[in-house]
């Protein structure tokens, strides 16, 4: 069984919503007219609605009709560099760069050095594996020979 809500009900929330929606609008206008940049805060205090009410939907869709509060359009100047500016900035940008390369340079030298430093201590490791397996054949055959056995 589904619940519905009463007519009279949803009629009652209708005239409430528009009231509302008149109210602020009316605020709206007065603020503007006296030259002040509208605000939830300003709108709270002339209405005496609570902060939430703003953030309801047919409010809200009032607020953006008018553009005001955090649905304001902001005016923004940007400002235009001077062609001095414009070559300091770039400038400073190009020898920013100039020392990261720099950076990264020293950065491959130093690994490459350590490289060709593993390189060189992974064949002298190899050398003595080689000797140390020479060593241990003999020591078998050795063994061997003299009748010891052992199982490598």
């Amino acid at each position: 069984m589904v619940r519905r809500i009463p007519i009279e009900l949803t009629e009652k929330q209708g005239r409430i919503r528009l009231e509302s929606m008149e109210k602020v609008q009316e605020k709206i206008d007065e603020l503007k007219a006296e030259g002040f940049i509208v605000t939830t805060k300003l709108l709270m205090d002339r209405t005496g609605f609570a902060r939430s009410t703003f953030s309801k939907h047919h409010i809200r869709e009032v607020l953006k009709n008018n553009n005001v509060c955090k649905y304001a359009v902001t005016k923004s100047i940007s400002r235009v560099l001077t062609e001095k500016e414009t070559i300091k900035q770039l400038e400073d940008e190009n020898l920013s760069l100039r020392k990261k390369v720099a950076q990264l340079e020293k950065e491959r030298t130093d690994l490459i050095n350590k490289e060709n430093k593993s390189k060189v201590e992974l064949t002298e490791v190899k050398e003595i594996n080689k000797k140390l397996r020479g060593q241990l054949h003999v020591l078998i055959q050795t063994a061997r020979i003299r009748g010891i056995n052992i199982e490598a």
